[in-house]
């Protein structure tokens, strides 16, 4: 997922996908850490629309484990 536009995996439901107005975020470090740590107020922030939301819920990780996080994401392509 990372380097890519958000909500861009065909055949997946997303439930932000619906605020995203015009060309999505691309899932760089800056926006995954946003959105893994609280990913409604993420969703919120990236969209401009106070509405948007998301279902997954925040993610309670030490700073350790959120780099070992987006360090794994990272090698997935």
């Amino acid at each position: 997922m990372f380097g890519r536009k958000a909500a861009s995996a065909p055949g997946y439901r997303y439930t932000y996908a619906q605020f995203i107005k015009g060309e999505p975020w691309v899932w760089d470090e800056a926006h995954l850490r946003k959105f893994i740590t609280n990913p409604t107020a993420a969703v919120r922030e990236f969209t401009g629309n106070p509405s948007a939301r998301s279902k997954m819920p925040p993610q309670r990780l030490s700073p350790a484990d959120l780099d070992k996080v987006i360090a794994f994401l990272k090698g997935l392509k």
